[in-house]
């Protein structure tokens, strides 16, 4: 919860939510203007609320002095994970003590659970920005440094805040300019306590999140320094570095991308402070500072110097490697996403924050055995010959052209997964692997089933179910699990046999049920067909097989623009050769970048082909396509990549029908032996 200022005063809603949600839990006071008395406090009126309490500015009538409240909703209870998480992490940050962190006083449980907090008269940064647009750059290294500081108290004493942003930052006018006190640390936790939340749950604000906080992993104090790089990227230049309207775009950003150079939003802004927040930004934590104190000490060092020196940053001015500071949204925003970055990309949480997970999810890029590096993959160390038609240019088009590298014997993921049905195929991961969602056919009855694992290097899968009977009505086909897992499509016949039609399935990043799922893309007439659907990395383009009278095609893909989440059918276009082709062709996987499309061809005659096609730009036509070398002797069946290109899912099939059987096997891209 932040700490958002809202108004008291009779008629206010702060008013009516305390009346609604509070009012058992006070008595009544001798002053007409006091909303009620919690122990000795007389509580004054609502400062903030959010989901899981209510700040209060109040008057400690022993002490004679003014003070704040955090208040746990009392629909939560004490003995509830919340509760218990909120007194140990309330009495975790009591034992700080430094300036620029605003001081807890006391800690109580009765009659529910609260804190009390010192109050800070003045306003929280995302107030003034939202009053004054960026800062000058003066002020900002002044409250860099002191937000800083106060990241460097709480980290010695262990704790890690995870929810560092604008609205958490107080700020007070001094006599000798501002004074920063950082608020807020309810969804704090120790270091030891870094795996408490590790179950596919994203806590936090997702456009001031660390790329490893969005995909649900081990956290530690860098993660803070990430968030610290996102609040002064705001402060100095007056927009969020990786904001969307859609929390899954978020997400996809900060995995994906770097924002605009801070320099194009504020000009003036030096060159080593822009250093500085790029390198805030690293995607992987060895290539951030390694402490807040370091950041503070360039700053307050700056402070001291004149206008016109730079103090000594430690800056390269080379991106760290695996660091996509070279990529950068596109200046061709569309209107309609409003003051956000637009050009936006969404294939990791693909939303989740599943807002989760949509959210949901984020891109990530392993190594070979396991351990996360950015998500960027690195060039491979052999030599890359690509054919003609291919672009040298992505990185995972070198990896499968690299001589050097092979695909690992298919393995089969674990019985959950594998176990009785005839036919399980179409799987569809979460960008970090955890998340499943495959395609089951057994005895004639169609379902779509979703499992869950602690580590992508499991092959077994817990907690596989059937999604809920409303997504699996009639559902007939392969799907699309966002990067986060917080939307699904899916292909159904609901509407009428063998009329396929794309719907979607959203849910909440705590991992809640399904939404009612609703009709995704409207046919133009009741013909049209569409099915295998896939977004682009930028959100804004959905790619289906589809079977529609304009343009007059028949089994090729098809491209629709997305538009406040919805596709615009109206200007479907389809996609040029060498991809249109008379053969029946679906679109499987698109690469991060947007730049390699993965496809499966089912000419009459032969097996299915699984080829790729690479295109230097996401506005570019794709060029010839390329088979998959090492797999020749395995007919893969419509595979799922991780965002490196470094892992593959895939059904393979063994086999006459009716009896024939399909499984899905993964498989590993390794250096040959």
């Amino acid at each position: 919860m932040s700490l958002t200022k809202t108004e008291g005063g009779p008629d206010s809603s702060g008013v009516r939510q305390f009346e609604a949600n509070y009012q058992e839990l006070f008595s009544p006071s001798s002053r007409p203007e006091s909303l009620g008395l919690l122990g000795h406090y007389d509580v004054l009126k609502v400062l903030g609320r959010g989901g899981f309490g209510t700040v209060f500015q109040a008057f400690d009538t022993k002490l004679h002095r003014e003070v704040a409240i955090k208040l746990l909703n009392p629909k939560i209870g004490p003995n509830s994970a919340a509760g218990v998480r909120f007194l140990r992490e309330a009495r975790a940050a009591a034992t700080i003590r430094n300036e620029n962190v605003v001081q807890i006083y006391s800690v109580e449980e009765k009659p529910a659970p609260y804190l009390v907090m010192e109050y800070v008269p003045g306003q929280s940064l995302q107030d003034m920005i939202d009053q004054h647009g960026r800062l000058p750059t003066r002020d900002g290294i002044a409250i860099g440094a002191q937000i800083a500081r106060g990241l460097a108290a709480a980290h010695a004493r262990g704790l890690i805040h995870r929810d560092l942003k604008p609205a958490n930052i107080l700020v007070e006018k001094g006599d000798d300019g501002y004074i920063a006190k950082l608020a807020d640390f309810g969804l704090a936790l120790s270091r030891e306590d870094t795996r408490l939340t590790q179950s596919g749950m994203i806590v936090g604000t997702p456009i001031y999140m660390a790329p490893e906080q969005t995909r649900g992993e081990e956290l530690d104090h860098r993660t803070d320094l990430f968030s610290l790089g996102s609040v002064l990227y705001t402060m100095l230049g007056g927009d969020t570095p990786f904001g969307a309207t859609d929390a899954m775009v978020v997400l996809n950003r900060i995995n994906s991308f770097q924002p605009k150079p801070l320099q194009r939003l504020a000009p003036e802004t030096p060159a080593w402070l822009c250093e500085v927040v790029r390198k805030l930004h690293a995607k992987d934590r060895a290539g951030r500072y390694q402490s807040a104190s370091e950041v503070a000490e360039i700053f307050e060092k700056a402070q001291s110097m004149p206008r016109n020196e730079a103090p000594t940053t430690n800056v390269s001015p080379r991106p760290t490697p695996g660091d996509r500071s070279g990529e950068t949204e596109s200046d061709d925003t569309p209107a309609y996403l409003g003051q956000f970055q637009r050009k936006f990309p969404w294939w990791t949480i693909a939303l989740g924050v599943l807002l989760s997970g949509l959210a949901i999810g984020a891109a990530i890029v392993m190594r070979p055995g396991g351990s996360a590096e950015s998500s960027t993959t690195r060039k491979p160390d052999g030599p890359v010959t690509p054919p003609k038609s291919v672009v040298a240019k992505s990185d995972i088009a070198k990896l499968w052209l690299d001589e050097s590298l092979a695909w690992s014997k298919p393995e089969k993921l674990g019985p959950e997964i594998n176990g009785g049905a005839t036919r399980v195929l179409f799987a569809t991961l979460t960008s970090d692997e955890k998340t499943i969602v495959f395609f089951q056919e057994n005895k004639g009855e169609k379902r779509l089933m979703i499992g869950t694992r602690n580590h992508r290097e499991n092959a077994t899968f817990q907690d596989v179910q059937a999604l809920p009977d409303e997504i699996n009505q009639d559902v007939n086909g392969p799907s699309y699990l966002s990067p986060d897992g917080s939307a699904l499509l899916f292909v159904t016949t609901r509407e009428r046999p063998n009329l396929l039609r794309i719907w979607k399935a959203t849910r909440t990043p705590d991992g809640a049920t399904y939404t009612q799922p609703e009709k995704y893309l409207e046919p133009v007439d009741t013909a049209d067909m569409d099915t295998a659907p896939i977004l682009s990395a930028d959100g804004t383009k959905l790619f289906t097989t589809s079977y529609r009278k304009t343009p007059k095609v028949s089994g090729d893909i098809l491209e629709f623009p997305v538009i406040n989440s919805k596709p615009n059918t109206k200007n479907a276009s389809l996609l040029p050769p060498p991809i249109s082709t008379p053969v029946y062709e679906t679109p499987c996987w698109l690469s991060p970048d947007d730049c390699v499309m993965v496809m499966l061809r089912m000419p009459t005659s032969r097996p299915e082909e699984c080829r790729f096609h690479v295109r230097a730009t996401p506005t570019d036509p794709f060029g010839e396509a390329t088979p998959f070398r090492g797999l020749e002797e395995f007919q893969v069946g419509r595979p799922w990549f991780s965002p490196d290109g470094r892992r593959m899912y895939f059904h393979i099939g063994d086999g006459v029908a009716p009896n024939r059987i399909v499984n899905i096997y993964t498989s590993r891209l390794e250096p040959k032996k």
